[in-house]
């Protein structure tokens, strides 16, 4: 099971899991959390306000207070910012991280 693409297997969900998907399936909860909270934030932006272009990154750090703390996670979100032009895939995206993020609360809830 891809847990990016679980929901949702297409050529454009699958371009992504490949290119990020390792990297992304290890991130710890607080920062795919803030990654999905940064994404949820500018898609609402981009919904309330046409012609918003909001950047991904201050939307995971600034609107919620979060700080990342590894430089080539910042890469990826900034790459992200730049090939998520389709507010359909960014959502796919947080579908994709929220699963990832369930499933390691999950095992480590059963562990306690």
């Amino acid at each position: 099971m891809n847990p990016l693409t679980y929901y949702c297997d297409l050529p454009a969900t699958q371009r992504l899991s490949k290119k990020y998907g390792a990297h992304l399936e290890r991130l710890s909860a607080e920062d795919s959390l803030a990654i999905q909270a940064g994404l949820s934030i500018s898609m609402h932006w981009i919904a309330s306000c046409p012609g918003a272009e909001p950047e991904l990154l201050p939307a995971c750090t600034t609107e919620i207070q979060h700080s990342f703390d590894d430089e080539e996670l910042i890469e990826i979100i900034n790459q992200l910012d730049e090939e998520l032009d389709d507010g359909w895939l960014a959502m796919q995206l947080v579908s994709g991280l929220a699963n990832i993020c369930s499933h390691k609360l999950a095992s480590s809830s059963t562990r306690a």
